[in-house]
């Protein structure tokens, strides 16, 4: 059997913190534009971790279109906005100015459409062709850069298939000082790269065995995510059930039910 132990230097390398440009001498109230249009003027500058290729980041937003905020996290306490940076998982603007910043930044950063969604839009929120400008882009917590485990094994199951992957994720798992701890952040990543490719049954069987093995209702949860996506309702709702009865004590009971009432909805309207 082929090594993966190449694959997992690659992608140690490949996780190196991205430059950033000279902050230093940058004053709050100084606008700054970048070759690609990105502009941005700090309101506070932090002191904490700069954010790199392979971090973790928690932020705060508010984000407005034509002068009208459309979308905030400030509504609510304690609720932020994270993702992985470098997992491509936002648009090109957003993950351009975290690059910039460091723990305890605070910006207005305005996003040309080119940097964000483009002629398409966002669904009935952002119009086609839209400036969008974060009057408020505040970074609340930058981790340790590590490895994308999700890269590294969405990799290794699609070059040597599910048992190597098994392998793989007990290093993964437990070598913490290298790669982020698998959570529902880092299963999320890797189910958008199955979807992406329509590996349904993979998907299934992926997530009934990080599900088991971590003994979590909401990776488990993967199962229903990939019937969805089949238009399989009646086998995502039989599965939705299974999951609700078995982790009744680990679930949030209204947020499921209202998942449930979705499929019996499906169900009937198909």
């Amino acid at each position: 059997m082929k090594s993966f132990f190449p694959v997992l230097l690659v992608l140690l390398f490949a996780c190196q913190p991205a430059p950033n440009e000279n902050t230093n001498e940058i004053s709050v109230g100084d606008t700054i534009q970048t070759a690609s249009g990105l502009q941005y003027v700090y309101l506070k500058k932090g002191s904490g971790r700069r954010v790199s290729n392979g971090s973790f980041v928690n932020t705060k937003l508010s984000l407005q279109i034509d002068d009208s905020v459309i979308w905030t996290s400030y509504e609510l306490e304690d609720s932020v906005f994270r993702f992985l940076v470098g997992s491509n998982s936002v648009i090109k603007g957003f993950e351009e100015m975290a690059l910039l910043m460091r723990e305890g930044d605070n910006v207005m950063a305005i996003l040309p459409d080119s940097l964000a969604y483009g002629d398409k839009g966002s669904g009935e929120v952002v119009p086609p062709n839209s400036t969008l400008v974060y009057n408020r882009y505040e970074m609340v917590a930058v981790s340790q850069p590590k490895v994308n485990a999700a890269d590294t094994l969405f990799q290794v199951f699609q070059e040597q298939g599910l048992k190597t992957f098994q392998q793989l994720f007990e290093i993964v798992n437990n070598d913490t000082m290298t790669y982020h701890s698998w959570d529902e952040d880092i299963h999320g990543l890797l189910l958008r790269k199955l979807r992406r490719d329509s590996l349904y049954d993979e998907m299934v069987s992926i997530s009934i065995y990080l599900g088991e093995r971590l003994n979590d209702a909401d990776i488990y949860g993967g199962v229903v995510t990939a019937y969805y996506y089949q238009g399989k309702y009646e086998e995502a709702l039989d599965s939705l059930n299974a999951i609700m009865n078995r982790y009744s004590n680990q679930i949030d009971t209204t947020e499921w039910n209202s998942s449930r009432r979705t499929f019996e909805r499906l169900i009937k309207e198909n």
